[in-house]
C-alpha cells in the first residue's frame, strides 16, 4: 500500500514540474513576442513616414530602419543597438541614444553598414532596458 501512495505522489510531483517547465519555457526577462514590434528595413522613407523599397537584404551602404510601436513611446529617448551576427555570437557593432517625443509611436532612422554580414537592430527603452523593437538584415 505504501508503494502505491509513493508512486501517486511521484506522478503528481512530475506533473507539477512539467506544467511549471512548460509555463516558463517561453519567458525572457527582456522580451515577449506580444510587446516587441518588428523593425522593417527599407531603401527610403516618404513624406508620410512610410517605408519605400523594403527588404531583408541590402548592399553595403545606407538603408533605413523603420519602427512603429503599437503604443506611444512614453519616453524622451530610445536606445538603438546594432549587433553584427556571426553564427550564435552577437557583437555590438554600433549604438546610439535617439531623442524622441513621448507621444511618438514611429521612428525611421538612417543606418550605414559598411561591412557585409548579418546584423540585428534592437530598440530599447533606456529607463528599463525593455526591448520594444527588433529586426535582422543581411548586407552583401
Amino acid at each position: 500500500m505504501d508503494n502505491i501512495c509513493y508512486v501517486k505522489k511521484c506522478k503528481i510531483l512530475i506533473t507539477i514540474l512539467l506544467v511549471l517547465m512548460v509555463a516558463s519555457s517561453g519567458c525572457d526577462s527582456n522580451t515577449t513576442s506580444s510587446n516587441v514590434a518588428p523593425i522593417i528595413f527599407c531603401e527610403d522613407i516618404n513624406e508620410n513616414l512610410e517605408p519605400i523599397g523594403t527588404s531583408e537584404t541590402f548592399s553595403v551602404g545606407e538603408m533605413y530602419a523603420y519602427f512603429q510601436s503599437p503604443s506611444p513611446f512614453n519616453t524622451s529617448q530610445l536606445k538603438i543597438t546594432v549587433y553584427k551576427l556571426e553564427g550564435a555570437v552577437e557583437t555590438i557593432y554600433d549604438y546610439a541614444q535617439e531623442q524622441v517625443s513621448q507621444d511618438w509611436d514611429t521612428l525611421a532612422l538612417p543606418i550605414y553598414l559598411d561591412t557585409a554580414g548579418d546584423y540585428k537592430v534592437v530598440i530599447t527603452n533606456p529607463s528599463d532596458d525593455q526591448i520594444i523593437g527588433e529586426g535582422e538584415v543581411t548586407v552583401n
